[in-house]
């Protein structure tokens, strides 16, 4: 086995911090953030990554039957929503041209336990070109207004590091699991959520958020949608039952920032 690296996790540590968690802060960080120094701490997480495949694990884990891995009925509502949409929906349009299909829900990026701070992606996907697309799902709940787009979008950029990291042995996992071929490479960013999250927040903040977008998009050569899935909710699936959608989704691109 290869001498592990100490992961350097200063993009997941900004991702957490007050400047972004508070409400207060979160738009003019978003404006003052440095797409070129991004890339720096960005490349500096995928070069430090931890690795499932050299501790003999895989990415698409057993045991994914479309319900909750929890006990009883969870507060997670994320996953929840996360497995419903998986277990009923093949595919999300992004836009006219474009599409995700849904692979698989919390999808764990961790190698050893002890990978303090590395979580699970809501739900890893295919985009038509054959490109990796990290999904973030976010929700309305009473502490929404702690995990505000611009935490989603960094969070989710840090996933993407660990899994550009991990290129190879998933894009092989994806093409055993689900006989898809994919393209290899920096994966595609989308965060995602019903109607009434992003209902949350105003248009100014959400704004900055977007023209960050458009700057990580061009300088980190990837693809960024912000999506709305309309005025759904979900069931939570509890004691060995599966999760339902409320409603019925129908997307909306909020945003798309290009790499061109």
């Amino acid at each position: 086995m290869a001498e592990e690296l100490e992961i350097s996790k200063e993009l997941i540590d900004l991702a957490n911090s007050p400047l972004v968690l508070r409400i207060r802060n979160f738009p003019a960080t978003a404006s003052a953030l440095d797409a070129d120094e991004l890339l720096v701490i960005y490349k500096a997480l995928r070069d430090t990554a931890p690795h499932r495949h050299e501790r003999g694990r895989k990415y698409f884990v057993e045991g994914h039957i479309g319900v909750p891995s929890t006990k009883g009925a969870s507060n997670r509502v994320e996953e929840h929503l996360a497995i419903a949409l998986c277990n009923d929906m093949a595919g999300l349009p992004l836009g006219e041209s474009d599409e995700i299909g849904l692979l698989d829900y919390q999808v764990p990026l961790k190698a050893r336990q002890s990978d303090a701070g590395i979580g699970k992606v809501d739900i890893l996907g295919v985009t038509v070109s054959g490109r990796v697309a990290v999904a973030e799902l976010k929700v309305s709940t009473d502490s929404s207004k702690g995990d505000n787009p611009l935490r989603a979008l960094l969070e989710s950029l840090a996933y993407c590091a660990i899994v550009e990291a991990n290129a190879s042995d998933i894009s092989n996992e994806i093409e055993d699991t689900f006989s898809i071929e994919t393209t290899g490479g920096r994966p595609n960013l989308v965060v995602m959520g019903p109607n009434d999250y992003w209902s949350t927040w105003k248009h100014p903040a959400l704004a900055t958020v977007f023209e960050l977008s458009d700057r990580l998009a061009r300088t980190f050569d990837m693809g960024i949608w912000f999506l709305s899935l309309g005025h759904i909710d979900v069931i939570p699936g509890s004691g060995g039952t599966k999760p339902q959608l409320i409603g019925e989704v129908s997307t909306t691109v909020l945003h798309r920032s290009k790499c061109e």
